[in-house]
């Protein structure tokens, strides 16, 4: 089974976890929320394991330019587990655990406002329409949010996903406009060239992670992996290495069920519903042909019938066919 991508952030909470341990051995479990300012209130980030009820905890909070920032729970099975020297202990853990908590989510600023920059310039070309670029997006968000739990895939990842998901093209700006706005069929000598919009959209992306210094920030190798994976198939029929099964990521299987499930229905004149159905019946069938991962069309069918999404989310122009 392709593993979900890692997150960075779990793992370094991992290991201060162990060095708080290290310090106050009685500490069995390990919160941390966040305040989101989107939402405006605090969401869990991390959780190392439930405790039974009861026990002693204490709850710290950290803050920035006195803004509640991150929450920090330490928590222990027996009562009144914590002497005030261990006390005085966790509140300077809790800043470490605080600073890294915004270290992570400041570079993931970086890194979505280098993203932004990038679908602004693709935007001048207009080589695709926002309706399907916000659909490929809203499509990823609902399978990545299907799979979580299955395939351990958090809140930020399935966010990544969704957000980067936007790019998957991006190399198309490279395209000439001949080949790219062509009505009708391409030749083989036009699709050869067409398919090269993998690696020019990967050589530009590259190019913007390293002139703001952002390749190894956290979530970079998932923008990369949407863009260069979203035309791979799993029999390796794809382009442009023509990967086959594990060597294609998650992410990469998930934009690729949601491309190409919005080109079917984004075309179609008819009804809503009979569009719906019949993008399904294409993204079942490259499933059942070992091409297309049926998990991910497993979620999507699921969750269009659970909450009868409108195709027609961020409508637009026609996305054409799929290239």
């Amino acid at each position: 089974m392709q593993s979900s991508p890692a997150d960075p952030l779990q793992e370094q909470l991992q290991v201060l976890q162990r060095k708080v341990r290290d310090v106050v051995p009685q500490v069995q479990r390990l919160t941390c929320e966040r305040m989101d300012g989107e939402l405006q209130r605090l969401t869990l980030i991390y959780d190392s394991s439930p405790l039974e009820p009861g026990g002693s905890s204490v709850v710290l909070t950290v803050s920035q330019d006195g803004t509640l920032d991150v929450v920090v729970g330490f928590h222990a099975p027996e009562a009144a587990a914590f002497s005030e020297a261990e006390q005085a202990a966790l509140e300077a853990l809790a800043e470490l655990i605080g600073l890294t908590v915004r270290n992570h989510f400041n570079a993931l600023a970086s890194l979505y406002v280098a993203a932004e920059v990038a679908l602004d310039f693709a935007a001048l070309r207009d080589f695709e329409t926002g309706g399907h670029l916000n659909r490929v997006s809203h499509y990823s968000r609902l399978i990545a949010e299907g799979l979580a739990e299955r395939r351990g895939l958090s809140a930020h990842a399935v966010d990544q996903i969704a957000r980067f998901s936007r790019l998957h093209d991006i190399g198309k700006i490279g395209i000439p406009d001949r080949i790219l706005l062509k009505q009708g069929p391409l030749t083989d000598e036009e699709r050869q060239v067409m398919n090269t919009h993998v690696e020019l959209g990967l050589e530009m992306i590259g190019k913007v992670l390293g002139q703001y210094d952002l390749s190894a920030l956290p979530g970079a190798q998932v923008l990369c992996n949407v863009i260069s994976h979203h035309h791979e198939r799993l029999d390796g029929s794809g382009y442009p290495k023509g990967l086959k099964g594990e060597a294609i990521s998650l992410e990469g299987r998930i934009v690729a069920v949601a491309d190409v499930f919005d080109a079917v229905v984004s075309r179609r004149p008819y009804s809503n519903s009979a569009k719906i159905q019949e993008g399904l019946a294409v993204v079942q069938q490259e499933a059942d042909a070992g091409r297309l991962d049926g998990d991910c069309v497993a979620e999507l069918k699921q969750v269009l019938a659970a909450a009868a999404v409108s195709s027609d989310a961020g409508a637009g122009r026609s996305a054409g066919r799929p290239r």
